[in-house]
């Protein structure tokens, strides 16, 4: 429990108030680095140790697309910061890790069909991007035509795929989980159904993707 005194007035903040409040100073604090030209960036090497004074780093990122969405993350996967990526082709920038205390983070690139993952460690005098470590989750996609809602995702060893269908968000009307060894491809065909809105939640690689449809 914090204690904060104003004058005669005393105000107690809850440890848990703490750390929500710290994560929003930290957040604030990247936002305010981002306006001053410091972005953060990804080096298509193997880990890349900063000079201890900098603690900043140019990072390029290749092939990406348009409208794919960049994310900073922390362990527990609070969002610290995100920006929409404005080119097609290659990303190159600076990020100043200053305002990061130490801990490991993830850049999270959610593109199209698939969310690229690159380990950060943050430490007291350097940061190491772990670019050799990157890992990939593919995103499942949703065709829509018509009356009909194909789903389909590319399968993963020792990773089954649990999806769910709701109506209205509220009523579960089809759950099923797949095999990892088959791709999962699914049709769904409204033409009979019940008019509204339908709710799909599909839970693969560790992550929740959901899609809403209205017939």
């Amino acid at each position: 429990m914090l204690v904060f005194s104003f004058g005669k007035l005393k105000y107690f903040c809850p440890v848990k108030l703490k750390q929500i409040i710290m994560k929003k100073i930290i957040r604030k604090s990247i936002n305010i680095a981002i306006m001053l030209g410091v972005m953060f960036g990804y080096a298509n090497e193997n880990d890349r140790l900063l000079d201890k004074n900098k603690k900043s780093t140019n990072v390029t990122l290749t092939n990406v697309k348009k409208g794919s969405s960049l994310k900073l993350k922390d362990a527990d996967g609070t969002t610290l910061y995100e920006e929409s990526i404005s080119v097609n082709g290659n990303y190159d920038r600076v990020f100043n890790f200053s305002a990061l205390p130490e801990g490991n983070y993830e850049i999270e690139v959610d593109e199209y069909s698939l969310i690229r993952i690159i380990p950060v460690t943050v430490k007291a005098e350097s940061i190491l991007i772990h670019s050799d470590k990157s890992s990939f989750i593919n995103k499942p996609l949703f065709k829509i035509t018509n009356d009909e809602v194909l789903v389909t995702k590319a399968a993963v060893d020792g990773e089954s795929t649990t999806i769910k269908l709701f109506y209205d968000g509220v009523d579960l009307i089809y759950s099923e989980t797949s095999s990892s060894e088959r791709p999962l491809a699914k049709k769904f065909d409204f033409s009979k159904a019940e008019k509204g809105t339908y709710h799909f939640e599909l839970n693969a690689e560790g992550r929740t993707f959901t899609k809403v449809v209205n017939f």
